[in-house]
């Protein structure tokens, strides 16, 4: 569900406080608002659905309307190799991939910067893999992430590898230790 949050702009005093309401835009793309009813804004950017929303206002109940849409509650949800993994909060339109790695922090020194996933979809979810080492990508659409994507950062080759070595080497520790120790106690015993 996304909501919208609108509230009439008027000329202020200083200090002044506005209050805003929230409206919840229904599955079907329609938001029920005052004096309205039910009205599509499914597919529209914020402007747009400002803008919409003003001349209906305008043409049917207020003069000069001005109103501040803002879409309260798009996410976005980090995993892996990130500095700050978790759900980040979409505040303006058309955000890229690259200002939500900014806004945790980047990448962390473990990340494969050639294989960051994008997840994205419902139902059947659609997996993109997209190349940050390469600069030509800033300028594919695929970047600009959508409300529920869920954007996942693996680990390097070199990174895989490190692990590996010290999870072999947590377990050859012990029984290197215990044969050594038993060749020289069968080294004593000859003597």
């Amino acid at each position: 569900m996304i909501l919208l949050q609108a509230w009439p702009k008027p000329i202020q005093p200083s200090g002044a406080q506005i209050n805003a309401d929230n409206y919840a835009v229904e599955d079907d793309g329609t938001v029920a608002l005052t004096g309205l009813g039910r009205v599509k804004v499914a597919g529209l950017t914020r402007v747009a659905a400002r803008n919409y929303i003003e001349s209906l206002y305008a043409k049917n109940i207020l003069t000069n309307p001005l109103l501040d849409v803002r879409i309260i509650n798009l996410k976005v949800t980090l995993l892996g190799e990130v500095k700050t993994p978790g759900q980040i909060v979409l505040t303006h339109d058309n955000t890229s991939l690259i200002e939500v790695l900014g806004q945790v922090g980047g990448l962390s020194d473990k990340a494969d910067n050639k294989t960051v996933q994008i997840i994205r979809g419902g139902q059947t979810p659609k997996t993109d893999i997209i190349d940050l080492s390469d600069a030509r990508v800033l300028a594919d659409p695929r970047l600009i992430v959508q409300n529920g994507d869920v954007i996942v950062v693996a680990q390097n080759s070199r990174a895989i590898r490190s692990e590996k070595l010290q999870d072999f080497s947590s377990i050859a520790s012990p029984v290197l230790l215990v044969i050594n120790t038993a060749l020289i106690i069968l080294t004593l015993i000859r003597r």
